[in-house]
């Protein structure tokens, strides 16, 4: 059989190809480290090599991309240039432990740097038990941070939050993608494992009072004017935020819990997600509060949160100039299981629940049998 040979004249072409492979692999096409770290401290030839992360970016220059090893590293990371952080082998095999008695976040990235790449860690947080005053995070963008990359990590709650940016910071350009936001936002080793108070009025008291935090949550609240230009795509939420409350509530449920993502940013992209994490009593799976915030091809999975808890709820502005541009459009363009219900009163997307008898009939949002299939009330 005679041989054929091809020859293909242009090279991009075949980057591209390559590109596109190594990404249905699950493999990070790496850019050249500058840097290495491995905690026997011996980077197979790397060099030069440090034992610690802390120290290979305390050496870093502007813009040096350092790598990785695999291994468990028990430390809090600050970075306060431009750089980028990547594992070696991913984040199934490359951990790093953060500890209170450092920073506010087992990574920390200062305010006034740019240019930040975190790429292929599982990355768990940690608690701040005795003051509940101050938020704490696996990752915590401490003010104002831009044109940050955030990819290919799992980044585990802890007692606190999984990824934070402080409030209406003058962050801008922030990608997040690819992550696993994972773990709980209450420290499970109070109250029996359970979240404490009812409702959020000594969230920030001292001591800590164990009120569940926010899995994430990045930019300014309803009234933002500072924050912009998050890209919130192709992640996992899988994390808790709420359970039943260790106290009794005065409400018809004995729960507490938080929100799980909250995106308040001016131009949010938020697609090709999945919500499947857990929380309770008046919590949201999503929060988007700011304009111009497009939300489209999630995947919310209610059936690990409460009865009363929203898919879905924004602001009144929050969809001005994005497609979708309303919350009917919203519910449409994602998908929702079990079946959902827009509550415009509310500005919210809920979970239909199986429907009881009420004074009046079925409520909204009650699951009915109609023609021997169940659907929502309206």
């Amino acid at each position: 059989m005679k041989k054929r040979t091809f020859t293909i004249q242009n090279p991009s072409f075949c980057a591209f190809l390559l590109t596109g492979l190594l990404f249905m692999l699950g493999i990070n096409a790496h850019a050249q480290p500058d840097r290495y770290v491995n905690p026997s401290g011996t980077c197979a030839g790397g060099t030069p090599c440090y034992t610690t992360i802390s120290a290979a970016v305390a050496a870093a220059a502007a813009n040096d991309v350092i790598e990785v090893e695999d291994g468990t590293y028990n430390e809090n990371v600050t970075i306060s240039q431009a750089l980028t952080l990547q594992s070696a082998n991913g984040r199934a095999v490359t951990t790093i432990v953060g500890s209170d008695s450092g920073p506010a976040g087992t990574i920390l990235i200062n305010s006034g740097t740019s240019g930040v790449t975190i790429d292929g860690f599982t990355i768990v947080g940690f608690d701040n038990v005795p003051n509940g005053a101050i938020e704490y995070a696996a990752v915590y963008l401490r003010g104002a941070v831009t044109n940050t990359e955030i990819i290919n990590n799992e980044i585990v709650a802890n007692g606190e939050a999984g990824l934070l940016s402080e409030f209406n910071a003058a962050i801008d350009n922030i990608y997040i993608d690819n992550n696993i936001f994972s773990g709980t936002t209450y420290n499970l080793s109070l109250n029996g494992g359970l979240p404490g108070e009812c409702g959020f009025a000594t969230q920030f008291n001292n001591p800590n009072t164990n009120v569940p935090r926010q899995l994430v949550v990045m930019g300014g609240g309803g009234g933002v004017t500072n924050s912009k230009n998050v890209t919130f795509t192709n992640n996992q939420v899988t994390g808790k935020a709420g359970d039943a409350s260790a106290v009794p509530c005065n409400s018809p449920l004995d729960e507490q819990g938080n929100t799980l993502v909250t995106i308040d940013v001016i131009n949010a992209t938020i697609t090709g997600n999945s919500f499947t994490g857990t929380t309770t009593r008046f919590a949201q799976m999503l929060r988007a509060r700011g304009t111009n915030t497009r939300i489209s091809n999630n995947d919310f999975d209610g059936t690990n949160i409460g009865e009363v808890v929203a898919y879905v709820c924004i602001d009144a502005n929050a969809l001005d100039g994005a497609t979708p541009g309303d919350l009917s459009g919203v519910q449409s363009a994602n998908t929702f299981d079990p079946e959902s219900f827009v509550n415009l009163q509310a500005l919210c997307i809920y979970k239909c629940t199986p429907g009881r008898l009420q004074p009046g009939g079925f409520q909204p949002g009650q699951l009915l049998r109609r023609g021997g299939r169940l659907t929502c009330a309206y």
